[in-house]
């Protein structure tokens, strides 16, 4: 079987959680099968749409140099892409995939690949990891920040014209902006944004119609798909796996005093904020706040310096980036994760790590996060956005330093990459009858 994978980064250029699921999912299914990688990736010092090819072990990569926000100057543009098309047509007719799975779709990636795949007679999979397909800012966060009750209807949707804003840029696109939320013309603008997000949700859910099977990583994610209106019948959950191989010698590293982890972007919607402000509550108890976080994505050190102030605390230590070899290494030196996320989450790669390294998890009460917590047994859900909360739920940890390695000993590792490699083509041996 031939297999073609879909996705909007690869290692080693970029190493966050879909890009390092689809590089150790591709590699694990290269053991049995042929294995494509079609990625994206950016380099200012060579021409867009220049491709570079190569093979990782038994990968065979296949990338594109290109960036939404340095091509695109229409709307249509930031989902359907005509120039990526041809060159994706051009590497489905090279490859002949009997299965095209795109384990990431839009940021860059063109939803008209999987009509593309069907019409080579390939069968497709798309695996959703976030709300991109629903929602303009994919995370269901409207544009004040505040969590989504969903896009109900497109003029409500319109409200979030922030990559309209992104894509257009100059003293005209801040003029017209403007008149999306004052003046006389404020309506007429909406409605037409309305009508533009109305064809990219028609192009969208037409796409994911047209794929075989969709999976989702959790109940929550596959509820809210069900809810914006794809088929139950073409819905699949399916959790991730991970490569526990960093994890077969550890051991956490020994302190007096209890230490909270946080790992992800230094981004907003990620929560660190909540967490240094819930760390200020405490900061007369003794503990330590590990902070793996870096600043090179859009925004970050902005959001960083904002965080100054708390950042300073004494119990606060920035530990920066690292690379995934040293994953184990980074849980080692923590006793509980948090994960303060302010949007819906849907199964973080940090999470199924925390499990595998036996860490207590603190998480909001978010459902693709409570998914993998039993609460008091294995960690502790709190409001989202609530520091106090956040604060009390650290504050069990600290007052009773046994607590963490009770819930350690109830926690259960998570699927491994092979594991879920052997669900996917499970999936992919169903579409193939």
């Amino acid at each position: 079987m031939k297999v073609l994978y879909v996705v909007h980064g690869f290692p080693p250029r970029i190493h966050t959680g879909t890009e390092s699921y689809t590089y150790h999912l591709a590699q694990s299914v290269s053991a049995r099968h042929e294995v494509r990688v079609f990625y994206l990736y950016r380099d200012t010092t060579k021409a867009l749409y220049e491709i570079e090819q190569g093979r990782d072990g038994r990968v065979e990569r296949f990338g594109v140099n290109y960036e939404l926000m340095a091509d695109s100057n229409r709307f249509p543009h930031t989902y359907s892409i005509p120039r990526l098309n041809e060159i994706f047509r051009r590497c489905v007719a090279e490859f002949k995939p009997d299965v095209v799975h795109a384990t990431y779709l839009l940021a860059g990636l063109s939803v008209d690949f999987v009509g593309i795949a069907k019409e080579s007679g390939a069968k497709v999979a798309v695996t959703l990891t976030d709300f991109l397909p629903m929602c303009l800012r994919g995370q269901l966060l409207d544009y004040r920040g505040h969590v989504c009750s969903g896009p109900e209807t497109d003029y409500k949707c319109s409200k979030c014209v922030w990559m309209v804003k992104r894509i257009r840029k100059g003293a005209l696109e801040t003029i017209r902006v403007g008149l999306l939320r004052v003046g006389p013309l404020a309506w007429l603008a909406r409605h037409i944004i309305a009508r533009m997000i109305s064809g990219r949700r028609r192009a969208i859910r037409d796409a994911l119609n047209r794929a075989d099977v969709v999976i989702a990583p959790t109940l929550a994610l596959k509820e809210q798909y069900a809810k914006w209106g794809l088929p139950e019948n073409k819905l699949r959950h399916l959790g991730y796996g991970i490569d526990a191989k960093p994890f077969a010698d550890f051991r956490r590293k020994p302190s007096d005093r209890v230490r909270f982890g946080f790992i992800g972007q230094a981004l907003p919607h990620k929560g660190l904020h909540v967490l240094l402000e819930a760390a200020g509550v405490l900061k007369d108890k003794d503990f330590e706040v590990v902070v793996y976080a870096g600043t090179d994505l859009a925004g970050s050190k902005e959001y960083v310096e904002g965080l100054r102030g708390l950042l300073a605390l004494k119990q606060v230590s920035w530990r920066g980036t690292f690379p995934f070899e040293k994953i184990a290494e980074a849980y080692a030196e923590f006793d509980a994760l948090v994960v303060s996320s302010l949007w819906y989450e849907n199964s973080p790669l940090v999470v199924l790590y925390a499990q595998q390294s036996r860490t207590p998890l603190i998480v909001s009460d978010f459902g693709g996060l409570t998914e993998f917590v039993r609460e008091g047994e294995t960690g502790v859900v709190v409001e989202p956005g609530n520091a106090k909360a956040l604060a009390a739920a650290m504050a069990r940890f600290i007052d009773k330093p046994s607590l963490c390695a009770e819930m350690a000993k109830k926690i259960s590792a998570p699927r491994t990459i092979d594991e879920n490699a052997d669900s996917i083509m499970g999936i992919y041996a169903e579409l193939m009858k």
